[in-house]
């Protein structure tokens, strides 16, 4: 009875641990780069293009406890905002402005 218990101790601790182990915390985050403003909080965020340069601002970020990306363009031009919301909070970010004829200039990721 003894040993059964102790692999049980065991397991449920291994189950908990794994449960933490892929959790990453929300990021709340507000900031000017590459030409635009970011803003997130939980799930939402939304990005501004802050810079009259005909260029584009794109933000990446992850959900899902970090396993998961996605991304927003905000193609409205100068001064205007876009927004999404993430399937879950969002965890991280990831600035980026497009370069024409070029791939995106991006920074690096945000936690």
């Amino acid at each position: 009875m003894r040993i059964k218990n102790k692999v049980s101790i065991v397991l449920l601790a291994l189950v908990i641990g794994a449960g933490t182990a892929g959790s990453a915390s929300a990021l709340t985050y507000s900031g000017s780069r590459y030409g635009s403003y970011i803003s997130t909080s939980g799930p939402y965020l939304s990005l501004t293009d802050n810079k009259a340069d005909g260029q584009f601002p794109i933000a990446n970020y992850l959900y899902n406890g970090g396993v998961s990306q996605g991304g927003i363009a905000n193609k409205s031009g100068y001064n205007t905002t876009v927004y999404t919301t993430a399937p879950s909070a969002i965890t991280a970010i990831q600035p980026c402005v497009s370069r024409t004829a070029l791939p995106a200039d991006c920074g690096g990721w945000i936690y």
